[in-house]
């Protein structure tokens, strides 16, 4: 029988056509993947920026929600060449990456079903290179609520707050994903953010991820954000220092869904912020910043205080900061323990475009500067810590980087039987 909350995590290759791709082999039915790609056919660094986020999963109602943000970045021209997608609405994906230079789906597939034990993805677009897709699936019998939607940005000034008022259940867990998108599909810059919040009435725990990069011939800047006080932060791609374009807070969760602060927000109208809600795992969501040891060292994280069944970690390789940061990077990865994969995104600030990426299937984390040097990397081991985790670093630099984490472990809520 499969616990009462399991994480698995694995790659999943895109094959060299379209068509169905199935995962087996899970404890149960999953009720939640989550997806991470370079486009790469292989580990390792690569030139080119690409870096997709994504998710599916299955509702109460048994359909399926599904939502995702690419960016792209061309290397090493003087006319920078960068696109952003976000898609849910019309043509909703789990994974979408556009070429760069050009509008040319790399890869592109739908989430299809959570099944027995295992999940369905549907490959619609396909450049014939077998790419290597991430995935972190969460299940178990104390999954009790899941439900996806999206929020269409308020035209009132910021700071608004807005409600989401559709749940029937108060959520343990909230993704959200950002890429100043009224529409589902492509256009020129980069300019994400990523994030996740946990329950609470009152400054529920948050973190948030984002990265931007400009197009053309002028104002050629990168940068990137990151912050434990907000579930999105998206720099300007036009902006020299990285500014805010567009910040959101979590404000509270009640027991029919959530409200959030637009703290700062941009002119783009009914922009689209993507949401999923889960309800039944014990939650931490929290910032640490990363040992200045020499590797290989441990690191002990015992904050969670509970049983630890997975982790996802982000970070944008830099020292804790409320402003932006040259150079655009995020770093994203998971854990069940024993599986790892991790991505990261670089684009450099300034001149001739260096625009890099980079997988690996052993580490849940990789900090990176371009274009191919690893500054630090590391697995996660979920029995090492009681009531937490150990970060191994098996490669580390002496910058106190700042690292974002969610920790997923066993609810109290729900009476353990033999065998659980």
């Amino acid at each position: 029988m499969a616990g009462r909350i399991w994480t698995q995590s694995g790659v999943l290759l895109s094959g060299t056509g379209t068509g169905v791709r199935t995962v087996t082999g899970l404890p149960d039915k999953p009720r939640l993947v989550l997806f991470t790609t370079d486009l790469q056919t292989a580990t390792g660094f690569g030139g080119t920026a690409h870096f997709g986020y994504g998710w599916g999963a299955e509702q109460d109602d048994g359909t399926v929600a599904q939502a995702c943000f690419q960016a792209s970045g061309a290397d090493a021209v003087a006319t920078w060449e960068t696109r952003r997608t976000q898609q849910q609405l019309t043509t909703p994906r789990c994974i979408f990456v556009w070429d760069t230079p050009g509008a040319v789906h790399l890869l592109e597939a739908s989430f299809v079903s959570c099944d027995a034990n295992g999940f369905a993805i549907n490959v619609v677009a396909n450049n014939t290179n077998d790419q290597r897709i991430y995935w972190f699936a969460l299940g178990g019998r104390s999954i009790l609520n899941v439900k996806g939607g999206q929020m269409v940005m308020t035209a009132s000034a910021a700071p608004v707050d807005q409600t989401d008022s559709s749940l029937t259940f108060e959520p343990d867990l909230l993704l959200f994903l950002f890429a100043r998108r009224a529409t589902d599909g492509s256009t020129t810059q980069i300019e994400h953010s990523f994030g996740m919040g946990g329950k609470g009435a009152a400054t529920p725990p948050q973190w948030a991820i984002g990265m931007a990069a400009n197009t053309g011939t002028t104002s050629l800047f990168a940068s990137c954000r990151q912050q434990s006080d907000s579930i999105i932060v998206a720099p300007s791609p036009s902006s020299s220092v990285g500014a805010m374009e567009c910040q959101v807070q979590l404000k509270n969760t009640a027991s029919n869904g959530f409200t959030v602060t637009w703290v700062t927000k941009t002119a783009t109208a009914s922009a689209l912020l993507s949401w999923l809600a889960i309800k039944g795992p014990l939650i931490k969501l929290a910032a640490v910043n990363k040992t200045t040891s020499a590797a290989p060292v441990d690191q002990d994280i015992s904050a969670p205080g509970f049983v630890v069944r997975g982790v996802m970690l982000a970070s944008f390789g830099a020292l804790t900061s409320t402003s932006g940061v040259l150079d655009g990077r995020n770093s994203f990865g998971f854990s069940d323990g024993t599986n790892h994969g991790a991505t990261w995104v670089w684009h450099t600030s300034g001149g001739t475009s260096v625009a890099k990426r980079s997988n690996i299937d052993t580490k849940a984390i990789r900090l990176a500067t371009a274009p191919s040097t690893t500054d630090a990397e590391a697995s996660v081991d979920l029995t090492a810590v009681v009531g937490g985790f150990r970060l191994t670093w098996s490669t580390n630099n002496a910058v106190a980087n700042e690292l974002l984490y969610t920790a997923i472990g066993e609810t109290s809520t729900v009476p353990i039987f033999r065998g659980a």
